[in-house]
């Protein structure tokens, strides 16, 4: 029987690197019959192919989690700032380098982000959490 997984990616699922990373993790765990919830700061996550379900909004987050061999992204509200390591444009936020953020800055990013990914654990639970920043 499958797992419920949760990836957590604080930045899109396209380009290069980690972003890559992230959606192959992903990919290969739902082949697997896993079911995935991955979170991003990607509002395009929900064209990709290998999506199958897509929320931008707590509010409109199912009452059961993701089944097996599906992969649910969510973009939890991060105020609109989005802390990067290299600096580049992104549609719809404000980008800042991450040492040009202030430390209030930071620490909202961080707790906005951790009570969503804490909502979906108590929500749905969760058999594994992957961060993959810290997994390469």
């Amino acid at each position: 029987m499958g797992k419920h997984i949760i990836v957590v990616h604080g930045y899109l699922l396209s380009g290069t690197g980690s972003n890559i990373y992230s959606c192959n993790l992903a990919m290969q765990w739902k082949k697997q019959g896993h079911a995935i919830t991955v979170f991003c700061q990607d509002p395009q996550a929900g064209t990709y192919d290998w999506v199958d379900e897509f929320f931008t909004s707590e509010a409109s987050w199912p009452k059961d989690p993701p089944a097996p061999g599906k992969v649910r992204v969510l973009v939890p509200d991060i105020a609109g700032l989005l802390p990067v390591y290299v600096y580049d444009e992104y549609e719809g936020y404000t980008v800042k380098t991450i040492p040009n953020c202030t430390d209030e800055e930071i620490e909202r990013h961080i707790s906005m982000t951790s009570k969503a990914i804490r909502k979906a654990v108590d929500m749905w639970g969760c058999d594994k959490e992957e961060s993959v920043e810290n997994s390469m």
